[in-house]
């Protein structure tokens, strides 16, 4: 299960010019904002990571042939064929489909998700983890180029070691934000890539020309980015720990008034 994440920061802050306050403010309630949607993504990513292959549900597999079996006779019923017609083939298999996408539909309806669709959540989950982790730095940025004052090296320190730290996040986001392009194997200029030799546990391609739209490998999610290499991150609490401190370190930075009172977030 993923870890609780816990930020403190404070209530107002001083000695800022007033606009640049209100800035700083709303881009702090975005960084937590982004923090949590990171903690929950992980926690979904790590339940359905963790569920047994469907494949492996002998029982449910049968249940799904003997609906679909029973849908067929259903469908023959209403329109019937003698087998020595001439489209009998191609209207047998015409209600075996129909027959099929009855089922899933009807699980559909009653809160059961289509096989394909559960084999896709976890790539989901993680593509939101990480494209909430990248909106951060966006934010961290952003906050790193206001005028804070005296706190401004410490905020910038913080930015740089969130980036250095984690520095696939930013071509795996672009190429999952770019997803059009990146299959194609275009880069943002819509010139070909050239692909780079890919090895880990799960592609060995030592002479390059593999294209990878998005992959979990274990814990990591990755992907061909714009230089027609092979990045990934990981989808970990380990990751957003480095958010948690980066975070933190521009809360602790940030002037806020003595008298005011700290926030916990969550605080409930």
């Amino acid at each position: 299960m993923a870890q609780l994440v816990e930020l403190v920061r404070g209530t107002w802050l001083e000695g800022l010019d007033e606009d640049v306050g209100r800035e700083i403010e709303s881009l702090c309630d975005v960084m937590a904002d982004r923090v949590t949607d990171a903690v929950l993504s992980l926690a979904m990513f790590e339940q359905v990571s963790n569920r047994p292959p469907r494949a492996l549900d002998k029982d449910a597999w049968e249940r799904d042939r003997a609906a679909e079996r029973f849908r067929e006779d259903e469908l023959a019923a209403q329109d019937p064929r003698d087998f020595t017609a001439p489209d009998y083939g191609e209207w047998r298999m015409k209600i075996s489909e129909q027959a099929r996408r009855d089922v899933v539909q009807a699980k559909w309806s009653a809160g059961e998700l289509p096989q394909e669709y559960e084999h896709r959540l976890p790539f989901l989950h993680a593509r939101t983890f990480l494209t909430s982790l990248a909106q951060l730095s966006r934010a961290l940025q952003a906050v790193a180029k206001l005028d804070t004052g005296a706190a401004k090296d410490e905020i910038v320190a913080a930015r740089d070691a969130f980036d250095d730290a984690l520095p696939a996040l930013k071509p795996v986001r672009d190429s999952v934000e770019h997803a059009e392009d990146r299959m194609r194997g275009l880069d943002k200029h819509k010139k070909k890539l050239t692909l780079a030799p890919i090895t880990n546990s799960a592609i060995h391609a030592p002479g390059g020309g593999v294209l990878v739209g998005d992959m979990l490998n274990g814990r990591h999610f990755g992907c061909t980015v714009e230089d027609g290499t092979y990045a990934e991150a990981e989808v970990s609490d380990a990751t957003l720990e480095v958010a948690r401190v980066a975070v933190q370190r521009v809360y602790d930075a940030l002037p806020w008034r003595t008298h005011g009172y700290p926030r916990y977030i969550p605080s409930r």
